[in-house]
């Protein structure tokens, strides 16, 4: 829980600093920020240092691959799109999480797909679903309308963002004496 509210909680913050600072420069801050916290953190706690790592072939290629691929290209990705669709869109991205991990435990590791994952899956698409409810519901009413904008106005219409309209017409704002 705590790790979802500093999430959500560092994205708003982050978007309201892209003003100030450029995205590339909060990109190093945080990676520099979260390197030198969690290094701390791990000696701390666990008394772990280098010199008790085994480093082999395998272990230093994943830690390669982590650092420039998974953490460096994900950050960079996760800023880019922070400065160009906002910290709610962006934070949506952890629904898919699950999803992945899921899908990609099955195939890689022959884990089960049980119908109570499914069910999870179906949470997560309406709770996606429901956090984009304006953008869906513009989607859809853009669709409806097409047919309307697709037509050629007739005398006396006219159309606002896909919605056609019929003027009035001088008769149609005073009534006659004999009406």
């Amino acid at each position: 829980m705590a790790a979802a509210v500093v999430f959500a909680l560092g994205s708003v913050l982050t978007e309201r600093w892209t003003a100030v600072l450029p995205p590339m420069s909060l990109y190093a801050w945080s990676m520099g920020t979260g390197a030198v916290l969690l290094h701390a953190t791990i000696y701390a706690y666990s008394g772990v240092s280098f010199r008790d790592v085994t480093w082999t072939p395998s272990a230093a290629v994943a830690v390669v691959y982590l650092g420039i691929f998974a953490t460096a290209g994900g950050y960079l990705l996760y800023f880019t799109l922070l400065s160009r669709i906002g910290a709610t869109s962006v934070t949506l991205i952890n629904y898919a999480s699950p999803v992945v991990a899921t899908i990609f435990g099955a195939t890689l590791l022959g884990e089960q797909i049980t119908a109570t994952t499914v069910i999870g899956f179906a949470l997560i698409i309406v709770g996606f679903a429901l956090c984009n409810i304006r953008p869906l519901w513009q989607l859809f009413r853009s669709i409806w309308n097409a047919d309307a904008r697709n037509r050629s106005l007739e005398r006396g219409e006219v159309s606002v963002r896909g919605s056609v309209y019929k003027k009035k017409t001088e008769s149609q704002d005073y009534q006659l004496p004999n009406d």
